[in-house]
């Protein structure tokens, strides 16, 4: 649209494009960190949103005075079908307080800061399951979230905020791959990861 008739119209218009531009590139960078990272810790890759009981992979914006732990809790405990919840009523349980403390921990570490490192923020464990069918499964409960800080005055506004990628993945590997995740998982002193 830059040969829109008027000026100011068409700065108006090329502006937003340009934002959104600068956006997307942002979120892939920081979509393509947390995918990395994920790989690297577990030797696998993200699972499929197919291949999870819980998935969710998103990315937010939002300044660090208005992240609510609660708003993460109430999200995860939306994301767990009630399918999921009647055959594993424990573990659906787990999954909501892992991403309630991971949750949190992030948020207090990045107001800390008053900044934020793009170092991937990660919480992963096995979780050995079984229910009242007398079904037994292995589970891999997954959160990992980077998040970059962006100024005010790149993106013209008037506070700074932060953008994030972040997934959460629940699911029962295949053997091999719980075998890799567990060994990956058992070079670290302790099961829960948080950096």
């Amino acid at each position: 649209m830059a040969g829109h008739k008027e000026k100011p119209i068409a700065d108006t218009i090329n502006s937003v494009l340009e934002l959104q531009n600068k956006w997307n590139q942002l979120i892939l960078t920081l979509e393509t960190q947390v995918r990395d990272e994920f790989k690297q810790v577990l030797g696998v890759p993200v699972p499929s949103s197919m291949m999870c009981d819980v998935y969710h992979f998103d990315c937010s914006a939002q300044t660090a005075a208005s992240a609510d732990v609660e708003e993460y809790k109430n999200g995860a405990n939306a994301m767990i079908n009630t399918g999921f919840r009647a055959n594993w009523p424990q573990l659906a349980l787990d999954v909501v307080a892992t991403v309630f403390s991971f949750a949190g921990k992030v948020i207090e570490a990045i107001k800390a800061r008053d900044g934020f490192s793009p170092a991937p923020f990660a919480d992963v464990y096995r979780r050995d399951a079984s229910n009242s069918k007398g079904e037994k499964k292995s589970f891999i409960i997954a959160c990992y979230s980077v998040a970059k800080q962006c100024n005010a005055s790149d993106w013209r506004l008037d506070r700074n905020f932060y953008a994030a990628s972040h997934v959460l993945a629940v699911w029962a590997p295949t053997p091999p791959h719980l075998e890799l995740i567990s060994t990956r998982l058992a070079r670290y002193p302790q099961t829960h990861l948080l950096r």
